[in-house]
């Protein structure tokens, strides 16, 4: 607020013959001294968020001398030093021994605590810092005395330290008056009446304008009464829930995540605005210019609806150039009650010894062969087309089900629709799938084997000539008929999966195969694990953005970006202390290097 204003305002109180003794503001403003001349017997009271906010400006301009004084350690500097405030209102002599503990505390030293909020003091074998890295003291002698020489500073300040005031009222009142005067309008006329109205609310609540009405000789009016009755009971009770414990840990949890969600953006965009940016042209600055790509999550499960009146089942199998999840497809076979379809493709990659050794498929000189003889295959893109057309036959959306089909048919099926771009016209004909192998799991999870060739000899009793994508085909549909296990039960519902999950788990597969290659060092020289490289692959990262990430931010780049919130609570990668730790001290390694 403005000194001139503050003067006025106190001036006409004083006049009306209003006693005033404390003026609460915050420290960056000399209206005191004006003040002083009408009311010299006025005391100032500082702001107690104010205080607040400039501890913590002061400790994150020791964070660029200091790199281990990060967000993390700079928020429990900030808690302790809040619940101490709390804790010694009135009590000057608490503030100066507090403001000493806090320089000593974070670093494993509690002379100066109080065993009335210290844990460490009273059980000093069993208690850990929850809230600091690795849950261990601080670390540095330098870092030390800097915090110590902060809170030295404020000791001289300590009755003002005791006796703090707050403006929130004030700002909830100014938040009253813009919903009635925004400052973006001008209210020459009404601007006294719309303050009138906001202080009446303040002081009666939303009840104020039935007195209004009784003052004017009209009608209170019996839904504005119900109304506001509505509004005042409803602010009632937000004001007892907000003063709650479970109210405040869900404010903090929000901040917090308000928070993270916030610095992991600024950690994934660009620098937009810098001096000089588009006259400098090396490769440090170009790079600022690129933007880290948003989390990429794993689809969930998402079981298909269908029935066996509405939806034919289809048996489909597939062979494949080899065992790897980019192999081309040789072989598509489907079977639907008498309806059969078979269909070599000619692969563009070469087979593998060992799926031509299974299979007795193989191609030479341009041609293929089954067993020693010759077959027509025909192209990937003609094949697909025949296969569409074999479903469209049944004039209704198609199950297809098969063995292991989740974790492997499916991802060369798709691979396979990407390539020649008939995605979209098999979405729009196919219901959804059933693993048969997952269908085994839940009838039977107490079997030794879920291999399709193992539970056709111990169901059916019987062998048949594996690895011929019809026989296989037909095996499976005897084998599932045999059992008699309903596919469409709500039971089995779990080995179910639509077109577009089947979809989203292709494309969070084919993002790992993208990007793992680039982690491989990462791995090699031990500063991640296999499964933590997954993880950073599938959230859409590759070293690149990593390394991007710390030359942002080298304290809390990587950790910014580890940790950005996505669906269900959850993290992009991960909130693990010790892999960020290894990580940032790879970068670090290599930097200096």
């Amino acid at each position: 607020m403005e000194p001139d204003m503050v003067v006025d305002l106190i001036g006409k109180a004083v006049q009306k013959g209003v006693q005033i003794e404390g003026l609460v503001a915050d420290d960056d403003t000399t209206v005191m001294s004006r003040v002083h001349g009408i009311c010299p017997n006025i005391q100032k009271m500082s702001d107690k968020n104010h205080i607040k906010k400039n501890i913590s400006n002061s400790l994150y301009n020791l964070q660029k001398v200091h790199k281990n004084l990060s967000s993390k350690v700079i928020k429990y500097i900030q808690k302790c030093f809040n619940y101490m405030i709390s804790q010694n209102q009135a009590n000057p002599d608490g503030i100066e021994k507090g403001l000493s503990a806090l320089s000593l505390h974070p670093f494993g030293n509690h002379i100066e605590c109080s065993e009335v909020w210290c844990h460490h003091k009273r059980n000093p074998t069993t208690s850990k810092y929850s809230s600091l890295p690795y849950g261990k003291p601080l670390k540095g002698e330098v870092l030390q005395q800097d915090l110590e020489n902060t809170f030295h500073k404020l000791k001289k300040h300590s009755s003002k330290l005791a006796n703090l005031g707050s403006t929130q009222a004030n700002e909830s009142f100014n938040k009253s008056v813009a919903s009635k005067a925004p400052k973006s309008r001008l209210f020459s006329r009404s601007i006294g009446y719309r303050v009138a109205a906001s202080v009446a609310q303040k002081n009666m609540g939303e009840s104020y304008l039935i007195q209004v009405n009784k003052r004017l000789g009209l009608s209170p009016g019996t839904y504005t009464r119900r109304l506001a009755a509505q509004k005042d009971l409803a602010a009632r009770r937000k004001r007892a829930l907000a003063v709650t414990s479970k109210a405040k840990k869900r404010r903090l949890h929000l901040r917090a995540k308000r928070n993270q969600t916030a610095a992991s953006r600024e950690t994934r965009e660009p620098v937009n605005y810098c001096p000089q940016v588009a006259l400098n042209d090396n490769e440090e600055s170009l790079a600022t210019g690129v933007e880290i790509p948003p989390p990429i999550t794993r689809p969930a499960p998402e079981p298909a609806e269908f029935s066996k009146e509405n939806n034919p089942f289809i048996y489909f199998y597939l062979e494949s150039t080899g065992l790897a999840r980019n192999s081309h497809i040789t072989q598509i076979a489907a079977v639907c009650g008498n309806e059969k379809f078979s269909q070599y493709v000619m692969p563009k990659v070469p087979m593998t010894s060992k799926a031509a050794e299974v299979t007795g498929i193989d191609v030479i000189n341009g041609k293929m062969y089954c067993h020693g003889n010759k077959v027509n295959a025909v192209k990937l893109s003609a094949a697909a087309d025949a296969l569409l057309n074999f479903f469209m036959k049944f004039q209704s959306k198609v199950v297809l089900i098969g063995h292991n089909i989740k974790s492997f048919d499916c991802h060369l099926l798709l691979n396979a629709l990407e390539s020649c771009s008939k995605t979209d016209a098999f979405l729009h004909c196919i219901a959804g799938f059933v693993d048969t192998r997952l269908l085994f799991k839940i009838f039977n999870p107490n079997l030794k084997s879920f291999s399709q060739k193992s539970l056709f000899e111990q169901f059916v009793f019987s062998n048949y000539n594996a690895h011929d994508a019809l026989e296989d085909v037909l095996a499976l549909r005897t084998l599932v008929q045999t059992v008699d296990i309903d596919v469409a039960s709500v039971q089995f519902l779990s080995a179910s999966f639509t077109f577009s999950n089947a979809l989203g788990n292709y494309l969070y597969c084919l993002q790992i195969q993208q990007n793992l290659p680039s982690l491989g060092h990462l791995v090699d020289e031990r500063v991640i694990t296999k499964n933590m490289a997954n993880k950073i692959a599938g959230s859409g990262l590759n070293l690149k953005f990593l390394q991007l990430a710390y030359s942002r931010n080298p304290s809390e780049g990587i950790l910014n970006l580890f940790s950005e919130p996505i669906v269900s609570n959850r993290v992009r990668v991960t909130k693990s202390q010790k892999v960020i730790a290894s990580l940032n001290k790879y970068f670090a390694s290599n930097v200096e290097s």
